[in-house]
C-alpha cells in the first residue's frame, strides 16, 4: 500500500512539474530594430549618399525587447567589391566599424544624439588614415537575455548600403536632367550630357576604371549585383575592385582620359545606351574608379516614354 500511494505522490509532483513548465512558454522572439524615437526612418537609410563635405554620419534606431536586451552590435564595412580585396594607395584605409553595447537587460534602447554617430575625421575619426570613398554596409543587430538574435535569415536585423563621397574621389555631372531623371525615347539612344572627372585636390588621382549599367528600376540592387540581365553594360579601364566569378578583374577598352571624360562621346555610336520599347522606368548606374582605390557610384533615374 506504502509503495502505490508512494508512486502517486511522485506521479503527482512530475505532473505539477509538467504543468507549470507549459505555464511559462520560453521566450523566442529576437529583439525588435526599429526608428529611433520621433524619427521616420533608421539611418543610415539603403542607398544613403554622404557628401563630401562630410565629416561623419548619423546613426539612429532603436531596440526593445519585453525580456531584456543583452547586447547590441553596430558594424560597418567595405563594400566595394563584396567578394575580393583591391589595391589601396598608401595612406588609404576603408572605414571600419565594430561596436557593442551592453544593455545587461534594459527592455528598450534609443540611439539618437552626436555622440554617437560615426566619423571618419577629426579627433573622433574611427580610423587613423584616410578615409576610402565608395560603398559601405551598415549593420544592426541585437540579442536578448534569453540568446535569441536577429539576423539576415530572419529578417529581423537592420542592413543597408550606404555611399560615402569624398572630395578627393571622382565626381560626376550629368547636365541635362529634368528634374531628377532623364528623358529618353523608346528605341533611341539615350542622351547623357556631363562628364566624370578628376577632382582638384591633393590626394586626388587619375580615373583608372569606369562602369555604365542601365537596369530597369527594380532589376538591381545597391551592392551593384543584378538579379537578372542588363539593359546595357559598358566598361573602361580595369577595375581595383571588382572580379568577375572566374577571377578576371572587371575592365574594357582603354579610358578616353584619366582626367576627364565627356559622357556624350564616351555613349556614343556602338557604345550608344538605345533604350527598349515600351514606357518603361531605369537607372543609369555610373560608377568611377581612381588609382588610389577610391569609388564614386551614383544612380539615376531614366523615364522612357
Amino acid at each position: 500500500m506504502k509503495k502505490y500511494l508512494l508512486l502517486s505522490a511522485m506521479a503527482g509532483v512530475v505532473f505539477f512539474s509538467c504543468n507549470t513548465d507549459d505555464d511559462t512558454p520560453r521566450d523566442m522572439d529576437a529583439p525588435v530594430i526599429s526608428t529611433a524615437e520621433g524619427r521616420d526612418e533608421i539611418r543610415p537609410r539603403q542607398g544613403e549618399r554622404m557628401a563630401a563635405t562630410n565629416d561623419h554620419m548619423h546613426v539612429r534606431f532603436s531596440v526593445s525587447d519585453p525580456s531584456g536586451i543583452q547586447q547590441v552590435r553596430i558594424d560597418v564595412h567595405s563594400g566595394f567589391d563584396g567578394h575580393t580585396h583591391g589595391r589601396v594607395a598608401q595612406g588609404f584605409e576603408p572605414l571600419t566599424v565594430s561596436r557593442r553595447i551592453d544593455l545587461n537587460g534594459a527592455t528598450f534602447y534609443n540611439q539618437d544624439g552626436h555622440d554617437t554617430d560615426i566619423y571618419w575625421e577629426g579627433e573622433n575619426s574611427e580610423i587613423d588614415g584616410t578615409v576610402l570613398a565608395g560603398p559601405y554596409h551598415f549593420g544592426i543587430d541585437a540579442t536578448d537575455i534569453h540568446g535569441n538574435v536577429t539576423s539576415y535569415a530572419d529578417n529581423n536585423n537592420y542592413s543597408s548600403t550606404f555611399y560615402l563621397e569624398r572630395p578627393y574621389a571622382p565626381d560626376m555631372q550629368i547636365t541635362n536632367l529634368d528634374g531628377n531623371e532623364l528623358d529618353g525615347e523608346p528605341g533611341e539612344a539615350l542622351d547623357v550630357q556631363g562628364t566624370v572627372h578628376r577632382r582638384d585636390h591633393q590626394l586626388s588621382s587619375d580615373i583608372t576604371f569606369l562602369w555604365v549599367r542601365l537596369v530597369e528600376e527594380d532589376d538591381h540592387d545597391d551592392d551593384d549585383h543584378g538579379h537578372g540581365e542588363d539593359v546595357y553594360e559598358r566598361m573602361w579601364g580595369q577595375s581595383t575592385w571588382r572580379q568577375h566569378s572566374n577571377g578576371n578583374w572587371y575592365g574594357g577598352a582603354d579610358l578616353p582620359s584619366g582626367a576627364s571624360i565627356n559622357l556624350a562621346e564616351a555613349l556614343a555610336g556602338d557604345n550608344a545606351i538605345i533604350l527598349p520599347s515600351g514606357d518603361r522606368h531605369y537607372e543609369l548606374i555610373i560608377w568611377a574608379e581612381d588609382s588610389n582605390g577610391n569609388v564614386t557610384r551614383r544612380a539615376y533615374e531614366v523615364h522612357a516614354h
